[in-house]
């Protein structure tokens, strides 16, 4: 008898200078996101991605995520603005400190 797997999320990823791609899998969906980020002017870093939630019942929803973030030295601030086609839209901010 072979015991069956348990897991909440398995995620696999690859990226390439300023490209990325990665595939989570959860218990009962799949996300794949593609994206891209640099850093602008030596100000800032921007982001961008595109990604698909398929989950096993239901119909796909396609997400466009952009990000900004800034350092400054042990703070780091940053924004990201997540757009759903289902004409959702998530916004989040966040501060990071380290010490």
């Amino acid at each position: 008898h072979a015991a069956a797997l348990d897991f909440n999320e398995f995620y696999l990823g690859a990226s390439y200078g300023i490209a990325s791609a990665t595939v989570y899998v959860g218990d009962s969906y799949k996300y794949t996101e593609f994206g891209a980020g640099t850093t602008v002017a030596d100000m800032f870093d921007a982001s961008v991605a595109f990604g698909i939630v398929s989950p096993d019942t239901g119909s796909s929803v396609n997400q466009t995520t952009f990000g900004l973030s800034k350092d400054f030295d042990n703070i780091s601030a940053n924004l990201t603005v997540g757009t759903f086609d289902t004409l959702d839209t998530e916004f989040a901010i966040g501060v990071n400190a380290s010490f």
